[in-house]
């Protein structure tokens, strides 16, 4: 007989599922938001033949998430718009696996997610032609990927007569485990934002912080890559984090990265401090990530209007996060100052 779970505990799991999902999906849209990081992603790691396609020009990031919700602890998802030149658009889809085995379902995923995104396209034109969507896999567990990327495989093998009528399409694999650790970016400050994904459940993650809290990474970077951290289930001592940051940074720029992080933090000797802690760390890594948006789409930010967003609660600032990608000024965000 199976054992019913109390309503108690159901609603700490579901907490607890959303909490990894905020974690996840606060670095991962930290780090694509940066266009110059995701343009440098896509080119180092799309095909080839698929680079050549792409003109010079930034990618755009879009708003929304395709996951489904029961789905959202193990993934986390970007859709970036790409132009050609040829003239249009390719739209390349990138889910991040955080589960720590292969699963064998993520084909199906995908079909699903791209299905989402052409339909929620056409609805939003009334065209057609829809865009080709790339659809890109990241999978950084401990275990190399081991399946096919081809989804037609799932049918297993069956005729070359129904090859026609059957759903093909094939993902980029990206899988971080099977990356040499110098080959991950020829870009520094990319580089250490993949190595910590890389690393993010790999029990020698103290030992890889030389580099991945590099001098090359501006102070919100570095910021989120230690929320990231501390909220992770690799423990990490805050003293290996000075001491790395010390030697990486410099003791001045160290102390103002940790002691503007953590002072928020009280009682650290009783768990619902902790908990608190960790979910204040998340709020700031959403913050960080759309001020970054924001500066990199309208350059400056008034003072006040940071505060502003430090000040929010989460689903405030998904909400500004996702108009943003969109907006043609701050106003339309936030409304007349």
């Amino acid at each position: 007989m199976q054992i019913p779970i109390p309503a108690k505990q159901r609603r700490a799991d579901i907490r607890m599922s959303h909490q990894i999902a905020n974690i996840h999906d606060a670095f991962f849209k930290a780090l694509m938001s940066r266009t110059e990081y995701a343009r440098r992603f896509l080119l180092e790691h799309l095909p080839s033949d698929v680079v050549a396609l792409m003109t010079s020009d930034p990618p755009r990031l879009c708003s929304g998430s395709f996951v489904d919700e029961e789905l959202a602890q193990h993934h986390s998802d970007v859709l970036l718009q790409v132009r050609l030149t040829a003239g249009g658009n390719v739209l390349a889809y990138v889910l991040v696996e955080h589960k720590s085995s292969l699963d064998p379902e993520t084909p199906l995923q995908l079909l699903r997610y791209i299905a989402r995104i052409l339909i929620r396209e056409y609805r939003d034109t009334q065209k057609l032609p829809l865009s080709p969507v790339v659809p890109v896999v990241v999978h950084h567990g401990a275990d190399s990927w081991k399946a096919s990327t081809q989804f037609i495989d799932v049918f297993g093998d069956v005729s070359d007569s129904l090859h026609p009528y059957l759903v093909s399409f094939r993902y980029v694999l990206v899988d971080l485990s099977r990356i040499a650790d110098g080959a991950l970016s020829q870009d520094a400050a990319l580089s250490a934002y993949l190595r910590m994904l890389k690393y993010a459940r790999d029990p020698t993650l103290s030992d890889q912080l030389e580099f991945i809290l590099i001098s090359d990474l501006d102070d919100v970077d570095l910021e989120i890559i230690i929320h990231y951290i501390a909220d992770g289930g690799v423990p990490v001592s805050r003293e290996r984090i000075r001491e790395v940051l010390a030697r990486q940074v410099g003791p001045d720029r160290q102390e103002k990265i940790m002691g503007y992080m953590f002072q928020d933090i009280k009682d650290e000797g009783r768990a619902e401090g902790r908990a608190e802690g960790r979910a204040e760390g998340q709020l700031i890594g959403e913050a960080k990530a759309l001020i970054r948006l924001l500066k990199n789409r309208f350059h400056t930010l008034p003072p006040q209007l940071e505060q502003r967003i430090f000040s929010a609660d989460m689903p405030c600032i998904e909400a500004w996060f996702d108009q943003a990608l969109e907006a043609k000024d701050l106003q339309s965000i936030f409304g007349p100052s």
